[in-house]
């Protein structure tokens, strides 16, 4: 992948050069052989839907058990975990936060690191337990965290023409599986190991309840190491089975990219009816980073803009930051794909990148051609891997 990604930069900038010493001609077959170039990622995305769509299948029903609807998830919850993102929305969540306690410091998120999966095994070992966590216990019962009270969400301006998708809150996979681990410690060393795992099962299925991808994944995160630690102990009758945790990965992973312009209809025919509500939320959330393109967007892939506006009609995400990024990235303002073009890997953080940006720049709004051969590279540079590879079992 690294020799493409170069080999891409390499054409785009040759691309932008083209306009100025090619003429248009010149610029036609530039831009016709980066199209090209993309062919075989899009080949293979399509060669993966179709190899794993059994499993997929599978998976979905395996993790169906996990997709019953729950009650909301209380707002106050938003306050006792750690987010990363945009600096306004989790300031000004801070603020309305101020009592809840401190992120758990890196001595003691480096001890838990370093017990790994023998965390229960060598408890006295581990840090001690020196704030209350009897809130993880409110997460039971309480599944559905779609909403945006209570969280930095609220605060994040959705202004497709100030900010991307990119920089929105997310949940901070270090601190909320550090909370986890200590709720386990603390039953482990008061004999209450049963309900200590059964908040931090009620916590993972908030997490799964979330509406994005990335935090989802946060809650996965917790069940793996929860399911390790378990298994060390000798007590893995306590939590999820690992055939379970290892479907809702896969599922929420791979569901989350249907959206993509690439993947053909018959694939999201055949899943999108079949997803839980917060899998239908992320597919519709990794979507709108492919909405904030705009124009180009539009041009070349009028069929599937159709195709999801109807979706979101037919199947609508009930999460109100979610539809308002979506509303907001319904119409992009004109231009809206060069904030995206100047941030890219190849045309920032240097005089000569920017340089390279605004000549790119010209080639792409001299030409429809250049415009879709631009958009095809973007889309080959952050397509995500929907079916990873499995790690390879040891003998």
């Amino acid at each position: 992948m690294p020799r493409f990604l170069k080999r891409l930069s390499l054409a785009f900038a040759v691309l932008a050069v083209g306009l100025l010493a090619s003429g248009w001609i010149g610029l036609r077959v530039i831009a016709t052989s980066l199209i090209s170039d993309t062919e075989p990622v899009r080949a293979q995305l399509v060669a993966d839907w179709a190899k794993n769509g059994d499993r997929l299948e599978s998976d979905l029903a395996a993790a169906a058990a996990w997709n019953t609807p729950g009650e909301p998830t209380p707002p106050a919850i938003g306050c006792q975990l750690s987010w990363s993102g945009d600096s306004t929305a989790l300031q000004k969540h801070s603020l309305r936060c101020k009592d809840a306690p401190a992120p758990l410091d890196e001595k003691t998120l480096t001890a838990l690191d370093a017990l790994g999966d023998q965390l229960l095994v060598k408890a006295a070992d581990a840090p001690a337990v020196e704030r209350d966590l009897g809130w993880m216990s409110s997460f039971r019962g309480h599944d559905d965290w779609s909403r945006a009270a209570g969280t930095p969400f609220e605060f994040f301006e959705v202004d497709p023409a100030i900010d991307s998708v990119t920089n929105a809150p997310v949940l901070a996979l270090r601190q909320v599986r550090g909370l986890a681990l200590m709720r386990l410690l603390e039953g482990q060393r008061a004999d209450t190991l049963s309900a200590a795992v059964d908040d931090v099962v009620a916590l993972s299925r908030a997490l799964l309840g979330r509406p994005f991808l990335l935090d989802q994944l946060v809650g996965i995160a917790v069940l793996e190491q929860t399911r390790a630690a378990l298994d060390a102990l000798g007590k893995k009758e306590l939590g999820p089975d690992a055939a379970t945790i290892q479907s809702l990965r896969r599922s929420r992973l791979a569901s989350a990219f249907l959206w993509h312009p690439w993947v053909v209809n018959a694939q999201r025919e055949r899943f999108l009816g079949k997803l839980p509500a917060p899998s239908r939320c992320a597919a519709a959330s990794e979507a709108s980073l492919v909405l904030e393109v705009g124009g180009p967007l539009q041009e070349n892939y009028a069929e599937f803009m159709q195709a999801f506006t109807a979706w979101r009609k037919t199947s609508p995400c009930k999460s109100d930051f979610v539809n308002r990024v979506l509303d907001a990235r319904s119409t992009m303002p004109a231009g809206s794909w060069k904030r995206l073009l100047h941030s890219s890997f190849f045309t920032s953080g240097t005089e000569q990148g920017e340089l390279r940006a605004v000549l790119l720049e010209k080639a792409i709004e001299a030409s429809a051609l250049g415009r879709r051969a631009a958009l095809e590279v973007g889309l080959s540079v952050n397509l995500a891997k929907p079916f990873p590879s499995e790690p390879e079992k040891a003998p």
